[in-house]
C-alpha cells in the first residue's frame, strides 16, 4: 500500500533529521495522501519519533506537497515503530482514533 515512486516535495531541513518511510495515497481521493517520516529509527533506539504529514497533489506539477503535520508519535523500541508503520496502511478508523486518544491515566 505504500508508494515510494511518487514525486513528493520534502524540504531539505526535514530530510536532514528524518528518514522517509513511505507515502500512502488515498484510494478514494488520489489528490490526498500521507507521508511517513521517522527520526531515530535504529534497531538499538529507545526514543523513536514517527511523524505523519498530510500531502496534497499540485495539479500543475503533478507532485505532492506537504500540507501540514497530522501527528507525531513516540515509540520506545524499533519493533514497535516498525509494526506501526507496517500496519498503518490497513489501520481502521477506530484503531487510529484509539491511538490518537489513549486511555487517560488515573492516579
Amino acid at each position: 500500500m505504500y508508494q515510494n515512486d511518487l514525486k513528493v516535495n520534502i524540504p531539505n531541513e526535514l530530510l536532514e533529521e528524518m528518514e522517509s518511510q513511505g507515502t500512502i495515497i488515498s484510494p478514494v481521493f488520489p489528490e490526498m495522501g500521507i507521508l511517513v517520516l521517522s527520526e531515530g529509527m535504529f534497531h538499538h533506539s529507545k526514543d523513536i519519533v514517527i511523524r505523519i504529514y498530510r500531502l496534497q497533489l499540485e495539479a500543475d506539477t503533478q507532485s505532492y506537497n506537504i500540507y501540514y503535520e497530522l501527528v507525531a508519535l513516540s515509540f520506545s523500541s524499533y519493533s514497535d515503530s516498525k509494526d506501526f508503520i507496517d500496519h498503518l496502511p490497513n489501520m481502521s478508523g477506530i484503531e487510529m482514533l484509539i491511538l490518537l486518544n489513549p486511555e487517560p491515566y488515573f492516579q
